[in-house]
């Protein structure tokens, strides 16, 4: 489920039944502390990131009102429809010229060439970049469940939403008044 606020209760659940077989519980119990992961309102972790043209920085040094964690793949058909449908709300430029929003669109795996040769597709005006480290799937930094996957997070980079749908991410910003 892509929502965390209706799979926490049944995993936990799921996790503790002594109705739950040995070989499913280990499971759940992995799913368990993978959604426990980065929960509402705690700081998301720090990684550092390098964009195409070299530069690195790092999440928490990105400074603006609400940054949008994007985590993306070349090729993946659904994270174009998402920056087509971000890019489809007029006062988004905005936001980010202004510095209440940050979009910063991560790749997480491996194949590097892959994503620089992709990496025309995404917006000039976002943060573009690929976790040269490694840290976020081996450090376990976030659980990727699927990509894409978007993360919402507040000026200091506390989480507001995780893994959340893009309909919900853009109703958040729809809402903001100063934005209409």
């Amino acid at each position: 489920l892509r929502s965390e606020d209706f799979y926490l209760p049944f995993v936990e659940g799921m996790a503790g039944s002594r109705f739950t077989d040995d070989a499913r519980r280990a499971g759940y119990e992995f799913e368990l502390r993978m959604c426990r992961m980065n929960p509402y309102g705690s700081v998301a972790p720090d990684f550092g990131f390098r964009d195409i043209k070299g530069r690195t920085g790092s999440l928490h040094g990105v400074r603006a009102d609400y940054t949008l964690l994007f985590f993306s793949n070349p090729g993946c058909n659904y994270c174009r429809e998402i920056i087509e449908q971000i890019e489809s709300r007029p006062y988004i430029d905005g936001m980010i010229a202004d510095g209440t929003l940050a979009i910063v669109n991560i790749y997480i795996d491996g194949e590097i060439e892959k994503w620089k040769e992709y990496a025309p597709i995404y917006p000039d005006n976002w943060i573009n970049a690929y976790d040269f480290a490694q840290v976020i799937n081996s450090d376990q930094l976030y659980f990727v469940r699927a990509i894409p996957s978007i993360y919402l997070l507040d000026a200091e980079k506390r989480v507001i939403y995780k893994d959340a749908p893009l309909e919900r991410v853009l109703r958040f910003f729809d809402n903001l008044t100063d934005y209409r």
